[in-house]
């Protein structure tokens, strides 16, 4: 089978959830012997990894494009440069619809469902993987492009609501994104024989009001335990200069520490840390954190709210907490800290969150089900 995967980038490369989940699914599709392409739609400012090298162009016939191809753990990676919104480079927009792909397997954000539009369905099978909650109400334009879609995996059962609410005719099943279990358990096993003080980490963008991270550090200011440390690594722009106010607020404790986040979980970081905080004051989509501490076997500390309480909950690793309530997150952090130091991590309590290798192993089925739908036409 060969297959298109497209996806898209907007901030940094190793923080994007949904262009490590396109390029894990490539690879594993890959594994199983599938030819595999993924299209990575950016901006001019973004860049792909230093870790992906150059190709020979002749790995895609038929295309004439100044976007060089790379690969990226064996898997090839073609750039999709966005001069704007709503534009694309047009010899690649020319060239997606007539590629001799079997399926196509989208994993965008709602502001780039617009690519899309260079998947006509009518030639073969459209997966689509939302990533993200649907504005309200959805735009006429996306509207008409997710019509073409012959299938739609949310990430979790609030995400899927969301969107049968919006867009009631849409055909939306539930599929998570997969967890890396052997690379966290490797990770964490050689992270366990460290000697060091109870951390607290949180992957967010402290410039995004709604992230959280500025009521985070007031409830852990209302802690008086020294010992503690907080991690806050970033996905967004380079801090502090884009967000003094904040940088100021973490200067202001010792404990505190803002850096670059190396990915959407705690793969890069397993084994350094003991909770998990999703303080965000909206709801998400999904919470990789939250399905990584499972686990890991670590407590999380989440705000009551979206995808992010759905998998507390039902991975048992913690009782949700209000959103943006100061206080509560201050009890919260104290509790945590009073039984922390008499309690080790216990994986696999409860459910298994999702492989990455299931994860795979389903789409794979999903597109076998949507050929055999189109032979049938």
């Amino acid at each position: 089978m060969r297959i298109l995967f497209v996806t898209d980038s907007l901030g940094p490369w190793q923080t994007g959830l949904p262009v490590q989940s396109a390029h894990a699914l490539a690879r594993m599709a890959q594994r199983e012997g599938h030819q595999v392409l993924v299209v990575v739609a950016m901006r001019a400012a973004g860049a792909l990894p230093s870790a992906a090298c150059a190709a020979a162009p002749e790995v895609v016939p038929g295309l004439e494009a100044d976007a060089p191809l790379h690969l990226l753990d064996g898997v090839p990676l073609l750039r999709w440069d966005l001069d704007g919104p709503g534009t694309v480079d047009d010899p690649l927009a020319h060239w997606l619809p007539m590629a001799r792909f079997d399926v196509a397997h989208a994993v965008v954000t709602p502001p780039m469902l617009m690519c899309l539009g260079w998947l006509p369905s009518a030639e073969r099978p459209l997966l689509l993987g939302l990533a993200g909650l649907p504005s309200e109400p959805v735009d006429a334009a996306s509207q008409r492009l997710l019509r073409q879609v012959d299938l739609c995996l949310a990430p979790s059962d609030h995400a899927a609501a969301r969107w049968r609410l919006a867009l009631p005719d849409l055909a939306v099943r539930t599929l998570a994104h997969g967890v890396d279990l052997l690379g966290l358990l490797q990770a964490h096993a050689i992270g366990m024989a460290e000697t060091r003080t109870p951390t607290l980490v949180c992957i967010a963008d402290p410039l995004d009001h709604r992230s959280g991270v500025q009521a985070l550090l007031q409830a852990l200011l209302r802690v008086d335990r020294p010992e503690l440390r907080l991690r806050v690594l970033c996905t967004g722009p380079s801090m502090p200069s884009r967000a003094p106010a904040l940088a100021a607020m973490a200067a202001a404790d010792p404990r505190v520490r803002l850096e670059p986040a190396q990915g959407p979980g705690l793969l890069s970081l397993a084994g350094a840390v003991d909770a998990v905080c999703v303080p965000s004051r909206v709801p998400l989509d999904f919470s990789l954190p939250v399905h990584d501490a499972a686990v890991l076997g670590l407590p999380c500390l989440v705000s009551d709210l979206g995808a992010q309480a759905e998998s507390a909950r039902r991975y048992g690793v913690g009782r949700p907490l209000p959103a943006g309530d100061v206080a509560a997150w201050a009890a919260a952090i104290e509790a945590w800290a009073t039984v922390q130091g008499d309690r080790a991590a216990e994986p696999f309590q409860g459910d298994v969150p999702l492989r990455i290798e299931e994860q795979a192993f389903l789409c794979q089925g999903h597109f076998q089900e949507l050929l055999y739908r189109k032979q049938r036409v």
